[in-house]
């Protein structure tokens, strides 16, 4: 008997390393208060992603749990515009009490991935858009125009940037046709423009990273500070608990300028460390991703992934003064329980993603490597592929040609 863990285990091993990092790194950042909650938050991640990692992630792919997850996926981003009080000009947390607050805009991420992938997958499985199913697609358009609204209305325009290039890319993989990709992204770096130069501080954050040296001790500093910081960790850093950001020397060393406290205490070595294990992270959820049992499957898979390695790459770009400061948090290392649960929750989909080829699956793949994909008469909405047979539903060129 086969006992053998079904699931990638390179993508466990990168989650623990990268977990075991954070954990120290927070702590020697911030205080023993802030890892207790770090730990606290990270328990109950670890059981939603064995939930995720047993549910199958198909229930994902049913009309009713996605208008389910798209109405309370809203609901809850409107709840701190109504309800809580400006933080640094921000409406973007739901205050629970004194000590637990939820930062709805980090689900509203996830339910975004799956409504796209839900449409992706019905759009490959049906054909082109027709009156059947016209209501699904203005179904998702509206619903994924109301969540990035909601985020930015809530003046969390990094989340929302996010959002958006997430939504881009797994359209591209789609099958988007380049001119329209090409299209897209231009108006879209135009509008985002236009809002970051509509209020101060966002405009004064794009100034400083062209230039922080105008403004070392204003606009500046947070980008000069984080290049201290890792400039004085040198090749192998100034060890654990070395103190300088402790002393306030790096603002928000635990949570948006965490890469900075690694290279600071862990050196080039650390850092390099830290992005080896997200590149093996990214590349084995692909992977799972692109031998997934289902279309469905492959886009859910393809999505997260994308959040997970553009979010950490997007938050290092920062702390190497390679980007303007976004405020996103580094996945699975930054101080923050919203991020560290929904993070786990879309390891989990990705773990399940990854487990899903089941033996008596991968005998009818090989025998449906000549037939082409098969239908199954159980589940309708569930396509078995041989292996790499799913590679065309990337980029088929007719995903709206006529309507281009």
């Amino acid at each position: 008997m086969n006992r053998r863990i079904p699931y990638d285990h390179w993508i466990i091993l990168s989650l623990t390393v990268l977990l075991g990092m954070g954990f120290v790194v927070v702590y020697n950042a911030s205080s023993q208060k802030f890892l207790f909650k770090q730990l606290i938050a990270a328990m109950l991640g670890m059981l939603l992603l064995y939930a995720m990692m047993k549910i199958r992630y198909r229930v994902f792919n049913r009309n009713l749990v996605v208008v389910l997850l798209a109405v309370f996926s809203a609901a809850l981003l409107l709840v701190p515009l109504v309800m809580s009080d400006p933080v640094k000009g921000a409406r973007r947390w739901i205050e629970i009490n004194e000590y637990i607050r939820f930062q709805p805009s980090e689900l509203a991420k996830i339910v975004l991935i799956i409504l796209t992938a839900h449409f992706l997958a019905s759009y490959h499985q049906t054909g082109k858009p027709s009156g059947s199913n016209k209501g699904q697609e203005v179904f998702y358009f509206a619903s994924a125009s109301v969540l990035t609204i909601l985020v930015l209305l809530g003046k969390d325009m990094s989340t929302a940037a996010l959002m958006a290039m997430i939504v881009l890319i797994m359209f591209f993989l789609g099958g988007l046709r380049l001119p329209l990709v090409i299209g897209t992204i231009g108006a879209g770096s135009i509008a985002f423009t236009a809002l970051i130069f509509s209020e101060g501080d966002r405009s004064n954050r794009s100034r400083s990273f062209l230039n922080p040296d105008a403004d070392p001790q204003g606009a500046g500093y947070h980008i000069l500070q984080s290049l201290y910081s890792i400039g004085s960790g040198g090749l192998s850093g100034e060890g654990f608990g070395s103190g300088a950001q402790k002393l306030d020397f790096l603002p928000e060393a635990h949570t948006d300028f965490i890469f900075s406290a690694i290279g600071h205490e862990t050196g080039l070595v650390g850092c390099l460390i830290v992005l080896t294990f997200f590149i093996i992270f990214v590349f084995r959820a692909v992977r799972a991703s692109y031998h997934s049992d289902t279309i469905f499957g492959s886009f859910l898979g393809l999505g997260l992934a994308s959040v997970i390695g553009l979010q950490a790459f997007l938050n290092m770009s920062v702390a190497l003064s390679l980007c303007p400061t976004t405020g996103l948090p580094l996945p699975f290392i930054s101080y923050g329980g919203s991020s560290i649960l929904m993070m786990l929750f879309a390891t989990g989909i990705i773990l399940n993603i990854s487990g899903s080829p089941r033996e008596k699956q991968r005998k009818r793949q090989v025998k449906q490597t000549q037939k082409g994909p098969e239908v199954s008469s159980k589940s309708p909405d569930i396509v078995i592929h041989a292996p790499g047979a799913v590679k065309p539903a990337y980029r088929q060129a007719t995903l709206w040609e006529e309507s281009a």
